[in-house]
């Protein structure tokens, strides 16, 4: 018996054939936003790279039961190459009523509504069960906020996007800061220059001056750029363009030690498959078992690594009244080894954004004041900004989370690609959002969390695929000679047979 439509909407499917291979890549999707993957993989033939190794078959005919056939016209086919792996990936929705449509013959019974979300706008006559559009239940807690750019131009209002909208007040000029640049201290200005927006000036001490309707702008040189992070480890780094020098400032507890490591987010630099081959990031540590000591590391994996010439200048090493260390060191630009990072900055170079570097970092501190397992570590990116030049602010449109799943604001192009933005359409907004792919969650039911579910035992049946095929042989081509012996004349003729998909019946 087919699983009728009223009993489990098959909304869509995807199914791959899949190809033994000799390497697996992964590769980034341009257009992830829009319902897509961010994040594919790719199986390779190495010694032949126009093999197909995959072939990928989706439908959305929504009713199964209709028995719809799925293939390609007489003399068509799909070519892959040793296919070894079968993978399937269906989007099922369950709207049956089991208390009154209940299968007594080989016909489906009648359709008979069930329950629905207060979100669900099909009505319980329409036929069919609203479940089939994936309304927004209250068991996916939406959330949506600002969120905030930096541009590079001083005249902040001429750059900020009238999309978007302008920043408003002097609150929402220090949201913005907050959300862009990590400090110790924000300090907000307020001035009377209308026109002048909202920006920011950080400086070499950690701390941001948050500027509202203020043209008050630093002298400071611009050749260099400040970031500043508070995970697990406080920490300021300044890069020196002219000097090529990088300074920075790292907190820590003076009980435990602790560190940065600069270009991964990971303890591995570039993992293949299960092997590391390039080991872990560099990184410097600060302990201080019986006298302080700064080194520099190139990390394992998972492990300490080994200890690196040194290439640092301490600055100051001091302990304040809360037990926490600050220690001020100074390093060139450039590593001293390959195994040294090497902070790439141009102050020459110019951007599209004032975020003109960023870099990845991981920072953990120990269980005490021997360098060993860590008890505590994070990850973070680190943006850089002008040091003490105003950065101006805008708005960056409104993103937020379904359920803990990201949402973008900006999945609806513009005309002429699209009119769905123009004509308001929900599905381009999360404030607006109603239902779809977004709210359809896996196991999760679709009632509200007030809603009692009627049915818990789960929905059980087959999807059957068959799939035809022969084997493959390419074109081949046959040569044969002839010659004429009055006057030794010959002909070489080569005839050259298609190859066998081109003859499938």
């Amino acid at each position: 018996v087919s699983v009728p439509i009223t009993w489990a909407y098959n909304h869509h499917y995807c199914a791959w054939l899949i190809s033994q291979s000799d390497e697996l890549t992964q590769e980034l999707y341009s257009n992830y936003k829009n319902h897509s993957y961010k994040w594919g993989y790719n199986n390779n033939v190495q010694d032949d790279p126009t093999k197909s190794t995959s072939q990928f078959f989706s439908e959305g005919n929504g009713g199964e039961f209709r028995s719809s056939y799925h293939g390609y016209p007489k003399g068509y086919a799909q070519l892959l190459f040793s296919p070894t792996h079968f993978h399937f990936n269906p989007m099922q929705i369950d709207t049956w009523n089991r208390t009154s449509m209940k299968l007594d013959n080989d016909m489906p019974p009648l359709y008979q509504p069930g329950p629905l979300p207060k979100s669900s706008r099909i009505p319980h006559s329409a036929g069919y069960s609203g479940l089939i559009e994936c309304p927004c239940s209250d068991r996916l807690e939406k959330e949506w906020h600002m969120t905030y750019r930096a541009t590079t131009s001083n005249n902040n209002n001429n750059d900020c996007n009238s999309d978007d909208g302008e920043i408003q007040n002097a609150t929402e000029c220090m949201e913005a800061a907050k959300s862009i640049v990590v400090s110790n201290k924000y300090s907000l200005v307020e001035g009377k220059d209308e026109d002048a927006g909202c920006s920011i000036v950080p400086h070499e001490s950690g701390t941001v001056d948050v500027l509202w309707n203020t043209k008050q702008l630093s002298e400071a040189s611009s050749s260099s750029v400040v970031a500043s992070s508070n995970e697990q480890v406080d920490m300021t780094i300044v890069l020196d363009g002219n000097n090529s020098v990088a300074t920075i400032h790292m907190t820590g507890p003076s009980d435990r030690w602790f560190g940065v490591a600069f270009g991964s987010t990971t303890m591995c630099l570039h993992q293949q498959s299960d092997e590391c081959p390039q080991g872990g990031p560099y990184a410097i540590v600060v302990h201080d078992k019986n006298a302080t000591v700064v080194e520099e590391r190139k990390l394992d994996q998972h492990g300490p690594g080994h200890v690196l010439e040194s290439s640092i200048q301490i600055v100051s090493n001091t302990v304040d009244d809360n037990g926490n260390r600050t220690v001020v060191l100074t390093r060139p630009l450039k590593g001293l080894t390959d195994e040294h990072y090497t902070f790439e900055y141009d102050p020459t170079t110019t951007t599209d954004e004032s975020s003109l570097l960023s870099i990845d970092i991981i920072a953990a501190r120990g269980c005490n004041e021997t360098f060993a397992q860590h008890c505590g570590h994070g990850s973070t990116t680190l943006s850089f900004y002008q040091n003490q030049v105003r950065t101006p602010l805008c708005r960056a449109g409104i993103q937020g989370t379904i359920g803990g799943t990201a949402f973008h604001n900006d999945r609806c192009a513009d005309a002429p690609r699209s009119d769905l933005k123009r004509q308001g359409n929900p599905t381009c907004s999360i404030q607006d959002y109603m239902g779809g792919l977004s709210c359809c969650h896996h196991l999760t039911s679709l009632l509200d969390k007030d809603q009692e579910i009627p049915w818990n035992e789960p929905l059980k049946y087959r999807f059957k695929f068959r799939f035809y095929f022969q084997e493959y042989h390419g074109a081949t081509a046959t040569t044969s000679s002839e010659s004429e012996s009055d006057d030794d004349k010959s002909t070489t003729t080569t005839t050259v047979a298609a190859p066998s998909h081109q003859h499938l019946t």
